[in-house]
């Protein structure tokens, strides 16, 4: 029974990497790519907003990350703080 639980448990970790944290990892990245593309004509107030999102993105991918119970694996998306 035991053996089956933690079959169970690491499905379900591998699922939260697999799954949710790349969806987070593109919105990290896309919101990263906007504010390059946009450049100088974003008002600073769209400029806040964005890197607020995309810092928030990137928190929620290290906090995943140790939920599931592993390393995250998105090192090269920019987990780094600001």
């Amino acid at each position: 029974m035991v053996d089956a639980a933690d079959l169970e448990r690491r499905r379900i970790e591998r699922d939260l990497r697999d799954g949710a944290q790349q969806r987070l990892v593109a919105m990290a990245v896309n919101l990263g790519l906007a504010k390059a593309a946009l450049g100088d004509d974003l008002p600073e107030a769209a400029r806040q907003v964005i890197d607020t999102a995309h810092q928030d993105a990137k928190d929620a991918i290290a906090e995943l990350g140790n939920l599931a119970g592993s390393p995250s694996s998105c090192g090269a998306a920019g987990t780094s703080r600001r």
